[in-house]
């Protein structure tokens, strides 16, 4: 972007929808899922029979130990409540709650009668395995501790059935500076949050607490690495250093090409792509996180000069930026359940980059529809970007575009319909980046019922349309106007 940890002026998303089920513009709590612990498969202890829990049994770890059970919500889900009791021994039991392996959080269990301890959580909805563990058990001459487990309920939101289904979802970029954003009243009309570094997670906790099924990011820049205090790099510039990753043009160290203390890495160098993933895990730690947003992937064709040990800028996306992403994204997926979104850039003048989004969950395209100040991009350039824009959605990726307008939110709003599919098209009016607050218009709510058509476009032409159940839609790209009928 335009220069490091940085992020989007106002943008629009297309494609695959980040979370599971569709536009959720009214929900409920509900209980997805119940288990009953005498009913799950046990490492240690015993049955007890017990009036007071539920269905008149519960189980008993008398020694550490763990339960666990399959489950397969139908929905995300978005808290877990443990019932449990202890018996108190220099302390209380320790009962920690796991997802797929991860710990989700640890409670210390000091009632010593049944006591609900309930925490948010982040589950996608589907087949995962649930563990409850007894890690601190102690027994001495005057005391045993024990801990006692009744039901675990895990908690989500469901849609209103009598609810619109809009066809918008809705993006918000925090700041690197002062944020606008204000979770009480932003976060029910925010799907994707996206805290500007790793260490924001009191910001993704605020947004969650109002949003609990929201989907928060953190930003990394993928591109440089600098020191630690003033730039949200994966590496800090000391490891770089350390293990020779610095990209070097005749030798020499390349500076950040958008300013600061950082110097573009190597992404190809052996090694590097595996200590990003280490990294980004670590960043993202056991805090309640949905994906990474990767920024300055793009930085070859902003450098004005070669990387050595590359022949052009396709070497150096073949041979070092996808198969980085690739392997970041992989494990990403594979041991926190997350997405990595990385940063384009200039996309509508670089199909080439298609195959980093084919390697990762998608891509952000930092110009879509739109140059600098809302100017319009020619019609080649659009049709570039629909291209790409259709080949994300049907590979399952998600698109993201930046329009550099907020003048132009309908326009986007159109476009975003005409050019996407329902339910997998997010945008956001959004300025200074993050810095001003939430600009809310009404057309964000149209229901434009589904599609009866395809988009329709005739190859070299500004126009673009759709007919949709309630309504028919048409931009002139141009002008940069939408018709809604």
């Amino acid at each position: 972007m335009q220069r490091t940890s940085r992020l989007v002026s106002a943008l629009v998303l297309v494609g695959a929808a980040i979370a599971s089920g569709s536009v959720e513009p009214a929900f409920s709590a509900t209980s997805l899922v119940t288990l009953e612990a005498e009913s799950m498969s046990a490492t240690t202890g015993k049955i007890k029979t017990d009036a007071t829990a539920n269905g008149g049994r519960s189980y008993a770890l008398t020694a550490n130990g763990a339960l666990s059970a399959s489950i397969n919500p139908a929905s995300p889900v978005t808290s877990v409540t443990i019932r449990a009791k202890g018996d108190q021994c220099q302390g209380a039991p320790a009962l920690a709650l796991r997802v797929d392996g991860a710990t989700v959080q640890t409670f210390s269990v000091t009632g010593t009668s049944w006591t609900a301890y309930t925490t948010t959580a982040a589950v996608p909805a589907g087949g995962h395995t649930v563990t409850l563990a007894y890690t601190n058990d102690r027994s001495t001459a005057r005391c045993n501790r024990n801990l006692y487990l009744d039901t675990a309920t895990f908690s989500g939101t469901t849609q209103s059935s009598s609810a619109p289904q809009l066809s918008v979802r809705h993006l918000w970029t925090n700041s690197d500076g002062t944020s606008a954003f204000s979770p009480s009243t932003d976060s029910a009309r925010t799907d994707v949050f996206i805290a500007h570094a790793f260490d924001s997670f009191a910001q993704a906790d605020a947004y969650h607490a109002n949003r609990p099924a929201g989907q928060a990011y953190f930003y990394a820049d993928f591109g440089v690495a600098g020191d630690p205090c003033c730039v949200a790099s994966v590496l800090d510039a000391a490891t770089v250093d350390a293990h020779g990753w610095w990209a070097t043009h005749n030798g020499a160290r390349i500076p950040n090409p958008w300013g600061g203390a950082s110097w573009l890495v190597d992404l190809g160098k052996p090694g590097v792509a595996a200590a990003y993933a280490a990294a980004l895990e670590a960043k993202w730690g056991a805090h309640n996180w949905q994906g990474v947003f990767a920024d300055d992937i793009n930085a070859w064709r902003n450098l004005g000069y070669a990387i050595d040990g590359y022949a052009s800028a396709g070497d150096w996306i073949n041979r070092a930026v996808v198969p980085l992403v690739r392997t970041v994204t992989g494990a990403i997926a594979a041991d926190k359940g997350g997405v990595v979104i990385p940063n384009i850039g200039n996309w509508p003048q670089e199909p080439d980059m298609d195959a980093v989004a084919d390697a990762a969950s998608g891509g952000l395209n930092e110009w879509y529809l739109t140059w600098g100040g809302g100017a319009g991009q020619a019609v080649a350039e659009i049709e570039a970007e629909y291209a790409s824009m259709r080949r994300a959605i049907a590979g399952g990726r998600t698109y993201l575009g930046i329009v550099h307008s907020t003048a132009l939110t309908r326009y986007a709003f159109c476009a975003a319909a005409i050019m996407g599919e329902r339910d997998k098209v997010l945008i956001t009016n959004q300025t200074s980046y993050g810095s001003a607050p939430l600009a809310w218009d009404p057309v964000f709510d149209l229901d434009l019922g589904a599609a009866t058509e395809p988009t329709r476009h005739t190859a070299g032409s500004t126009a673009w349309s759709r007919r949709f159940t309630n309504h028919a839609l048409s931009i002139d790209t141009g002008a940069q106007t939408c018709t809604i009928q």
